[in-house]
Formats: C-alpha cells, structure tokens, sequence
C-alpha cells in the first residue's frame, strides 16, 4: 500500500459464483511464540440466505496497489458469502480495490463496501477516520499473532538501537505496521531521531538514523541488508521465520515488538448489528466448510478468523499506550 496522497484507483469486479502494542526492546533471544491454527473436521457451513431480505450482494474493500492479483485472490471469498447471507436471487459478490486506507475509508462512509480487512495500523487509522468497528481476527499465512522485527547482519557490528545512529534502516511501505509502524515507534521511545533519505547512496548524519521504504515487500528489505546496502531493516518475524536457513543464519534480531493480531476484519458503523453477526458467523465457520476451507486458502494462506482477542477500543491502546518497561498496560 502506497501513502494516502495517491490517486483514487477504484476496481470494481462483480463476477460469478463467488500487534500487541508497540513494544520496548524484547531480547532476540525472548522465545516469540506463535498461534497456529489446528484442524477440525468438516461441518455444514453457516447459512442466513433465507432468512436475510437482503438481495445487495456483500462489499468487500481491500487496500492494495496490486488490483488484479487481490481480484483473483478474494472474488471466490465474496461470493462465498453473499451466497450464504442474502437472498437466492444475489450470488455474486462485489470487490473493491483501491491504493490506499484512505479511499477505502470513503468506500466505508460512502456506503460502497460492508467491511474490510487489513493488519493493525492501516485498520487503527481507517476505522479511526470512517467508525467502523472491529469484527474478528484473521489467520493470515497460518497465524493469530506476529512482531515486528528489526534486523541486521551477523557482521555488521550492531547489538543495540542505539548503533544504528549514523546509518540507514529500510522500511516497508507507510501503511506497513510491522514493516514500519511498529519499528519506527520502537526507535523514536528510545529517543533515536529519524530523517527519510532520498536514495541508497546517501549517508545518515552521525547522531540521526536514516531511513529509506523498499516497496510493499519483504524481501526487497531483507535483500537490502544481506547485500549490505542498509545497515538494518524492519520486518515481521514471520517473513524471517519464511527465509531459507542459509539467509536466516545471516541474519540477527536486534529487537523486536510484542505480538499484534495479525489481521483484522472491521465493518461499516451502519452495519446493522445483526446482519454484522451472521456475517461473523460465516466466517468464523468458514474454515470447517471443505469449500470455504479452500476459498481461504487462495486468500493468501489463511487458515481461519476466529473471536477478537480484545475488545474494540483496546486497540488503540494496544498500538500507543506502551508503558515505559515494553509491556501493554493491563
């Protein structure tokens, strides 16, 4: 996802059959146990259909630069749904796909979609302008929770924060909460300055770390500090747990968030509650549907959504509301 400056791109595809808070340092050595989803067996899948009036088909908005690749990923997904939550006569569930949180935002006060998904920050900062509201949790790759993590080489001569004044650290994008948010606020509480360079072959004032965004990918930050062209970068531990184990061997945590939900599900704040609940009980059956089951799989590996574990207003505080010893406020 690209800064809420950019241009409104709206995509619009109707087809057929359908973290924790900001944390203060946390050893690298701290264990960083992650929730994996388990397998239950097949059961009949949740439907409201004919019990809804409702004909609309079911709107989903998605944040992404990459249009076509997220039509082919949710499409199924929002068929999926409206089949079982409006009447016979609607089948066919609408996507909308637009570059930035801030135009999915307005779908949300425009009425355009119904809900939306995304990972903590991009969520925070939509639901916080539109007043949508969090619904469930997604399993996103096959997990509940992650952190970010910043990193550098083995080699590099790094072993605190503090070290990295002087140098350049690669984020992801601006909308990135464990490629950007998270990082970020873990150096700025340490009182580190930040200043954004222009390019690779700038140098970093001595007592200022740099900082340059890579793009929406991982990989581009990671390969940014295998090849030594930053000093360090900032990632999910997922995306290192995913590294072959020759890279990883590479590679050392300098620091490292407490865990955030993974992904969110929110809907529009005119929602009717009820219809609001049946959806969540769709999809937190989905997963046990062998049809939904691999509907979900398409959507970049997700295993399941599941209850919200915290309520909504605990989200903001979870994501700024960090006592000082790194751990959230009770």
């Amino acid at each position: 996802m690209k800064s809420f400056s950019r241009g409104l791109l709206i995509a619009t595809l109707i087809a057929a059959p359908l973290a924790s808070a900001v944390g203060e340092a946390i050893k690298s050595q701290r264990p960083m146990p992650i929730l994996r989803a388990g397998n239950s067996g097949p059961k009949e899948p949740v439907r409201y259909a004919a019990a809804n009036s409702r004909s609309d088909p079911i709107t989903l908005g998605i944040a992404s630069i990459n249009t076509q690749k997220k039509i082919a990923e949710y499409q199924d997904f929002v068929n999926y749904l409206t089949r079982r939550l409006t009447s016979r006569n609607s089948r066919r569930g609408t996507l909308h796909v637009v570059p930035t949180p801030f135009e999915l935002a307005q779908l949300l006060i425009d009425h355009k979609i119904d809900f939306f998904m995304d990972s903590p920050y991009p969520t925070h900062r939509v639901n916080a302008h539109a007043g949508s509201r969090l619904l469930a949790r997604r399993w996103k790759n096959g997990v509940g929770e992650y952190r970010s993590v910043i990193i550098t080489g083995k080699d590099s001569g790094i072993a605190r924060l503090e070290d990295l004044r002087g140098t350049i650290i690669a984020f992801e994008d601006p909308d990135s909460t464990s490629g950007y948010f998270l990082p970020r606020t873990l150096l700025a509480r340490k009182g580190l300055d930040l200043r954004q360079m222009s390019s690779l072959n700038e140098t970093a004032a001595p007592k200022e770390i740099g900082y340059l965004f890579a793009g929406s990918s991982e990989i581009t930050v990671i390969e940014w500090v295998l090849g030594k062209n930053v000093a360090a970068g900032a990632v999910s531990d997922n995306d290192l747990e995913r590294l072959d184990s020759k890279k990883r061997a590479e590679l050392m945590v300098v620091t490292a968030s407490d865990p955030l939900p993974r992904y969110f599900v929110s809907v529009r704040k005119e929602l009717a509650p009820r219809f609001g609940n049946q959806l969540k009980s769709v999809l937190l059956a989905m997963h046990l549907d062998p049809e939904g089951k691999n509907i979900l799989r398409k959507m970049e590996n997700t295993t399941k959504f599941d209850a919200l574990p915290f309520a909504h207003e605990d989200l903001q505080r979870r994501l700024f509301d960090m006592p000082p010893n790194g751990s959230p406020a009770n």
